[in-house]
């Protein structure tokens, strides 16, 4: 349909912008523009990301180092727990009666000796079993927690040793006392519980030394 121009009436021609008579612009060329389609107030909806939760178990779990298992070498563990146990029972059967002697004049006459009250006031060897003790507790710690390199086997082998070759000596100075003694009169020698717990807390200080192994060695698990 033809469009007349506002001005003066002319037909335009289709798409003319200005009239050819008055140069009036055209109805179509100011006729308001029509607005943008508005902003969606909600952003479109997409489909939600499943979640992914982590697996449970791991096929190939990665190995301790060294091939040593996470709890440590359970030869240590138990290496530890015989070397405390030789070193409380040194500590306390240096404080125990060793030996007792009966000496039977006019009267029986008893002498009970320990690590710490020797016969006739003489050289102790109480105080070096404390030590003795003392230094065993404080490597078969270091064996329990893992700690167990060739030294520290090698030391803990010759405390047990050393504690060892004390008791048999002290042993043999008691009985040794029987033979001394037997111009006196009657003589009679007893050894007593307590020597017979320091050399078992020797032996266990000594297997200590044997049981422990290196942790850094690659063990079969």
């Amino acid at each position: 349909m033809a469009i007349s121009c506002t001005s003066c009436g002319t037909d335009l021609a289709d798409g003319a912008a200005f009239c050819a008579e008055c140069g009036a612009a055209a109805a179509a060329s100011v006729a308001p523009l029509a607005p943008p389609p508005p902003w969606p107030m909600q952003p479109p909806a997409h489909p939600p990301t499943p979640a992914s939760h982590p697996p449970t178990a791991y096929p190939n779990p990665v190995p301790a180092p060294d091939g040593v298992g996470r709890d440590g070498n359970p030869r240590n563990t138990v290496g530890g727990v015989l070397g405390l146990m030789g070193a409380v029972l040194v500590g306390v059967a240096s404080f125990l009666a060793w030996g007792q002697i009966t000496l039977a004049v006019v009267a029986d006459r008893n002498q009970t000796v320990s690590g710490w009250d020797w016969f006739d006031n003489s050289v102790a060897t109480g105080p070096l079993f404390a030590v003795l003790a003392l230094v065993a507790a404080a490597l078969s710690g270091l064996v329990f927690a893992q700690i167990a390199p060739p030294a520290v086997r090698i030391v803990v082998v010759a405390v047990g040793a050393l504690g060892l070759g004390l008791a048999a000596f002290a042993v043999s100075d008691i009985l040794r006392r029987e033979s001394d003694l037997q111009s006196l009169g009657r003589v009679d020698v007893s050894l007593q519980f307590g020597i017979w717990l320091l050399v078992a807390g020797a032996l266990f200080i000594l297997a200590s030394g044997f049981v422990a192994t290196d942790a850094r060695r690659p063990t079969p698990v």
